[in-house]
This record gives structure tokens, sequence and C-alpha cells, in this order.
């Protein structure tokens, strides 16, 4: 009369050794899974304690196994990754605060920060049903150095590195709504003078040189407030803001000498000028291409006067 419950009793911690050792394996499996992401995972129950956290969260931010255990509150976890020196001294408790925020649906998500080693992290939380989140952890450094650089491409003259048409008509577009608001700007168009005659002379090779010297040349001269750029060919363009009618001129001037001092290219002393025309950014002129357009005119008078003159539109 004892034999069957006997069996039925033995048949359940049977199913029930089963079921451990199943969950057992599980548990393995996920935990093998959450070693070999390639992304930081850190999981928080409703009373922000951490439950579990994987390895690649805690080299991204410099955590030792025993930092990052079941239990640890967000605040302490959040604390050692500043104290760790992870993100730049100047951005600590701002990051600090960004991720706490996050955790509570205060910002978007997701969020990205830098950390002190020059690493870009992009951090999501995903809420989960019930309370509590899901934190994951990208480090995103070479796609995001890959689209800053294919962003300044797109920006940029690939000879000189100045800044290309693009971006000159996007600085313009600023520099009009500036007007409107009492605060005008000028814009400086130089042609290089007897450029032609070096590429014709030395070849391309040299003369692509003599490009990148008047470049950096233009840069100095022009001044930190200024946007240079080139338009093609010996063609360059100065946006220069907040200006008044004599400025412009005198800085035109100012680029106009520097640029006719010689240069040494490619073992050879080499001299060239410029010519300058000058426009101002005026008030109530919704058309940017009329600033070029005036610029251009003043600069086709100065080629007409001779080598090396400035003249400003309208004077």
């Amino acid at each position: 009369m004892q034999t069957k419950p006997a069996t039925v009793q033995e048949d359940e911690v049977t199913r029930l050794k089963r079921l451990v050792s199943r969950l057992g394996r599980q548990q393995a499996h996920i935990e093998v899974i959450l070693a070999c992401m390639s992304q930081g995972i850190a999981l928080y129950d409703s009373h922000r304690l951490l439950l579990v956290a994987n390895r690649r969260y805690m080299n991204i931010y410099g955590l030792r196994e025993e930092m990052a255990v079941a239990g640890t509150p967000l605040d302490t976890i959040v604390q050692l990754r500043t104290d760790n020196d992870a993100y730049p001294a100047e951005e600590r408790a701002d990051s600090a605060a960004r991720y706490i925020a996050m955790t509570r649906g205060d910002t978007p998500s997701p969020q990205i920060f830098r950390l002190r080693d020059g690493r870009i992290i992009s951090v999501n939380c995903h809420p989960l049903e019930g309370g509590g989140w899901l934190s994951t952890h990208d480090d995103i450094t070479e796609l995001w150095t890959l689209q800053r650089e294919v962003e300044h491409m797109a920006f940029h003259d690939q000879l000189t590195d100045l800044a290309n048409r693009r971006l000159l008509q996007s600085r313009l577009d600023a520099a009009g709504g500036e007007a409107d608001n009492g605060h005008p700007s000028a814009l400086i168009l130089i042609d290089l003078d007897e450029f032609k005659a070096v590429n014709d002379s030395h070849g391309h090779m040299v003369g692509d040189e003599l490009l990148q010297a008047v470049a950096g040349r233009l840069r100095d001269a022009a001044g930190a407030d200024c946007l240079v750029a080139r338009l093609g060919g010996d063609e360059f363009a100065i946006l220069c803001p907040r200006a008044d009618l004599e400025s412009p001129a005198a800085r035109a001037e100012h680029i106009v000498t520097a640029l006719r001092q010689p240069y040494d290219v490619a073992g050879l002393e080499l001299r060239i000028g410029a010519s300058a025309g000058v426009a101002l950014i005026e008030h109530g002129i919704d058309d940017t291409g009329r600033f070029i357009a005036n610029a251009d005119k003043a600069l086709y008078t100065s080629k007409r006067a001779g080598k090396g003159c400035v003249t400003v539109f309208g004077s």
C-alpha cells in the first residue's frame, strides 16, 4: 500500500532535479552569452539595485568584479565610475547627473558620454515591466570618428582643409540673420595674382603646395573670429563677423599685404599677390547670394584697377 505514494514522490523529486539541472544549464548559457556580448550590460530592479552586470560593462568603466556585485545600489555604481576617473574632470558631475536622469526617464535615451581616455560611449536605458531597467553601453568611438571625418570632408576643401562653398553658404545664411539683429558682418573675396604663372612655370604639384601655404597665411592674417573658405582654383572668401565698414577694409588690406610676402615652396622662392573685394552683410536682404555678388563686383573693380588693390562695394 506504501509503494505507489513513494513512487509518486520519487517521480516528483526526479522532475525537480531535472528542472534544477535544466535551469542551471540555462543560467550557464546566459552567463556565457553575457560574457561574450560586445555591449556592456547592466540590469537593475525597481529598487535601483544592480541585478547583473557583464564583463564588458565593467571593462568599459574600469570596474573590478567586487565593485559590481548583485545588490549594489545605482548611486554606488555611478560614484565608483566617477571615482575611477572614467570621465574628464570637467564632465564628471554632468555625466553622473545625466545617467541618473536617464534611469528615471527624465532625459531622452540614448545619450552620448565621452570618457577620459577619449572613447565615446552610447548609453541606452530600456524600462522593464514592473519596474527596473536594462542599460546597454556601446563603444562607438570608431563610428563616431568616422562620422566626424565624413562631416568634415563634406564641409571642407580637400587640398587646403579650409571651409568649402557649402559651409560658407551656411555661415552666410546665419550672418544674414545676425545682420537683421543689428550685428553686421562682412564678406571679403580674394583672388590671387600671378598664380597661373606659377602653375605654368613649375607645375601643378608646386601650385598645390603654394595654395596650401596661402591657406595657412590666410588663417593667420584673417584671425580666429573669421571663417576662411576656398571657393575653387585660386579664389578664396573670408567671412568676418560683426564688422563695420572700416574694419573689413583694413583687414582686407592686411590680408593682401600678408599674401604679397615671398613663399618658400619646394625649395623655390615664389612671389604672388592678391586682390580683394569687400561687401557688408546688410540688414533686410533675404537672398544671401547678393552678398557674394556684391563682393564679387568689388573684387572685379580691384582687378581692373591693378594688382594688390582692395575695393569696398558701394564706396
